[in-house]
């Protein structure tokens, strides 16, 4: 049964679609060895409302859903008040979650339990409990922090005796995400100890979570896993303000901005009603575009935006003669989020490199930021590095394999094509299979891309490796970039020359990429061809740190087709300059004229 990932889920009417989305969230990140089963417990729920849910086993052949109607439970909770909740958005509904202690098949021996509202950006199954544990959950870091207020009725209850006397020996817990051993919850009789507590305080401010915390936190501390912050991290909190009162040091929230695995919407701006959420609010309505029901995304995000008092705001504080020029501006004063987590696309193309592989593919493993998804292209290989590759897209579900038909090798173009028909990210990153980053690599690009939106491709400084027969060439190109202002039209570094050494430094905007043509004169100057294109239609943006550890070596590509490409450079320069010239006529004219003005004026 190990294979199974055991999930429960509550909600009523109103959220079917909601719970949907945080349903493809599992989904797209799960192992692919692991079949996720949704146990739905529902109140009001029709056949079409199931046959909605149902569209997400439809698309992903690893998933089960089973739906429980809570209607043989209810008498359980006629004592719920809801009107005595502390937040008036939640519902009835989050009683239900109690009902795991209860109702779940005999097989099931572990399960989470998610909220509606939750983004899982990670993959489940890598989430363990001990045996010997009975719940991994998350500290609720704002709850903590601000105790004597928002949990102020947990000092008048004595099941809190513990929290009161030390609270971070025993700290609160948010009970919209966990990790339950249901075999060590029945022997405990939990579900009973739930109810008991339920009959003496029938209405506690948070409900369930008020109730978890009274009858698990409080009286089996020792049998708690508390998972790191990044696993339950709240999206509408201020998180410029001081988490000093915590179990743990506030350095660890800083780090799980960086690299959230669970996120999660609560409170009472939900990114499906408002644009208002502090973090993250891009992070779902990418998977709401991922979902089944991802085809009316921008007519719902467009309702959206239009409905907002922001973008009213806008509209009246503009004059009429700008309305038109400003509007892209509207877009950015919308969705700006202080942390932009963009998802980023890594393909690594190989060819027998088995000697290097798997430091290439560590070094993504070992990156600080985490919002990424691993696309592998073998070209053909004939010695061990296919299944080097095949280890780590079995354990990491964010790696993916792909290869030419019957095994083919078709060369980089080929590969590079086929990588970019299955990327899912906002921006690409290369990575050669001989080559590696260093740790903080991806972390500086997106530092990068968040204070120069304009930049469509971003390079950094490289480390040549085993050879030195290109260092003046990486030093002549940083040099370059350094002394021209970041995120210009750079074209004039490549009328006569690549300035960008190696695939391994460059990340790059997808839509940007994609519309490029990959048939170069000299096929194995696809890089060259490429940034020609780009550089010609986008900013260049520069990195100045040393992030790319490029190895040449005397099987390397560069080492190869070194006499030969200078033998070739006026061929290609004339041949890509006519299809450029083709291809952005008023583009390349004005660079052109840029070129002999240059030159003219000895610039």
């Amino acid at each position: 049964m190990d294979r199974f990932v055991n999930i429960l889920l509550t909600s009523d009417k109103k959220y079917v679609k909601i719970i949907g989305i945080t349903m493809t969230s599992v989904m797209e990140n799960l192992s692919k060895n692991k079949i996720a089963r949704f146990f739905i417990i529902t109140q009001d729920f029709s056949s079409e409302d199931i046959n909605e849910l149902n569209k997400l086993k439809n698309r992903y052949k690893n998933c089960e859903i089973i739906n429980i109607p809570v209607a043989p439970y209810l008498d359980l909770f006629k004592f719920a008040d809801v009107s005595k909740f502390k937040n008036k958005y939640i519902s009835l509904a989050c009683y239900f979650r109690l009902l795991i202690f209860k109702i779940l098949p005999e097989d099931v021996k572990k399960c989470f339990y998610i909220d509606g509202d939750i983004i899982v950006n990670c993959d489940l199954s890598q989430i363990k409990i001990p045996d010997n544990k009975l719940i991994a959950a998350v500290i609720e870091a704002h709850a903590m922090q601000y105790k004597e207020d928002i949990l102020s009725h947990v000092y008048k209850m004595d099941d809190f005796y513990n929290f009161i006397n030390n609270s971070n020996e025993f700290p609160y817990f948010n009970a919209g995400f966990f990790l339950l051993n249901i075999e060590a919850a029945r022997k405990l009789n939990l579900f009973e100890k739930a109810m008991e507590f339920l009959q003496r305080y029938p209405n506690p401010p948070y409900a369930d979570q008020d109730t978890l915390n009274a009858v698990i936190g409080q009286k089996y501390r020792g049998l708690i896993d508390y998972l790191p912050p990044e696993y339950n991290l709240f999206a509408d909190i201020d998180y410029d303000t001081n988490f000093d009162k915590l179990p743990y040091k506030e350095e660890y929230i800083k780090y799980a901005l960086t690299k959230p695995k669970i996120i999660h919407y609560a409170g009472a701006n939900k990114p499906w009603t408002t644009l208002a959420v502090k973090n993250f609010l891009g992070l779902w309505w990418k998977y709401y575009k991922l979902s089944p029901w991802g085809n009316d995304y921008l007519l719902k995000l467009s309702k959206l935006i239009f409905n907002t008092k922001r973008l009213k705001k806008f509209l009246i504080s503009v004059t009429w003669n700008k309305k038109i020029h400003r509007i892209k501006i509207l877009n950015k004063e919308i969705f700006s989020n202080k942390f932009n987590n963009f998802f980023v696309s890594i393909i690594v193309t190989s060819y027998n490199y088995e000697k290097y592989i798997r430091e290439t593919l560590n070094s993504i493993l070992n990156q600080t930021y985490q919002n990424f998804e691993v696309i592998i292209i073998d070209d053909g290989s004939t010695d061990n590095s296919l299944n080097i590759i095949k280890e780590y897209t079995e354990k990491y579900s964010n790696f993916y394999l792909y290869q030419h038909q019957n095994g083919e090798n078709k060369g980089l173009c080929k590969s590079i094509e086929l990588a970019l028909s299955k990327v899912k990210g906002e921006y690409c990153a290369f990575l050669e299979s001989d080559d590696f980053w260093s740790s903080d690599y991806l972390q500086n690009k997106i530092d990068f891309i968040n204070k120069n939106k304009k930049a469509g491709l971003i390079v950094n400084d490289i480390i040549t490796l085993e050879g030195g027969s290109c260092n003046n060439y990486v030093e002549q190109q940083a040099d370059f970039f350094r002394k021209n202002t970041n995120t210009k039209i750079l074209f004039k570094a490549f009328w006569k020359h690549n300035a960008i050494p190696t695939f391994s430094e460059v990340m790059v905007r997808t839509n940007l990429i994609k519309k490029c043509n990959f048939n170069p004169p000299i096929p194995a100057w696809l890089d060259f061809w490429l940034w020609r294109q780009i550089a010609l239609c986008s900013p260049i943006g520069y990195v100045d740190k040393k992030l790319t550890y490029w190895r040449i070596h005397n099987d390397s590509f560069v080492n190869k087709n070194f006499n030969e490409n200078n033998k070739n450079k006026r061929f290609f320069i004339k041949s890509s300059n006519k299809l450029l010239m083709k291809k952005y006529p008023l583009r390349y004219s004005i660079e052109l004229l840029l070129k002999i003005a240059r030159k003219i004026c000895h610039i």
